[in-house]
């Protein structure tokens, strides 16, 4: 049997004279086709239905969870950071403690409160591993941008707050 496209806006049913199916199906496939007649006609299809594809999958992304401060963009789902529009790389715990404060803005946290939200494992040096996290993620962030983020609270903790 041939191998046939039938084009729903113009009602073609053509021959195809070679096929090639192309990907491993974790993103999609692309197909590759040539075809005797009519080819402006499918290929305006072709392009219809990636246009409609196109945009759903926009829709999609427009209903991605964000959380935004001024020059901060967090995508918490995909555990994504962008400061001044430049993406920020933190590392598990550095990510998770910076949620644990842009979720909680101007509220002050203990090192041991920071410690128990993040770590799984029985408290050791408590203080040495917050420090050092928060350390890390303003050196992080003053690549890109002159904002600390995260001010110190002294003798209490640490804070989120935008304005510093």
């Amino acid at each position: 049997m041939a191998n046939c496209v039938q084009s729903k806006g113009c009602n073609l049913y053509e021959p195809v004279r070679k096929s090639y199916l192309i990907g491993d199906g974790n993103i999609g496939y692309i197909l590759l086709a040539e075809f005797d007649d009519t080819e402006k006609a499918i290929l305006n299809e072709i392009m219809a239905v990636l246009k409609r594809y196109s945009a759903k999958y926009k829709c999609e992304e427009e209903n991605i969870r964000k959380i935004v401060f001024r020059g901060l963009v967090i995508y918490p789902d995909q555990r994504r950071i962008l400061a001044a529009e430049n993406e920020v790389f933190l590392s598990h715990y550095e990510f998770d403690i910076l949620l644990l404060l842009v979720n909680h803005p101007g509220w002050v946290f203990t090192k041991e409160q920071i410690y128990e939200a993040v770590w799984d494992d029985i408290p050791v040096s408590v203080d040495a591993k917050v420090e050092c996290m928060i350390y890390s993620i303003r050196k992080k962030f003053r690549e890109y941008t002159d904002r600390q983020y995260i001010r110190t609270v002294w003798g209490v903790g640490y804070k989120f707050d935008p304005e510093t």
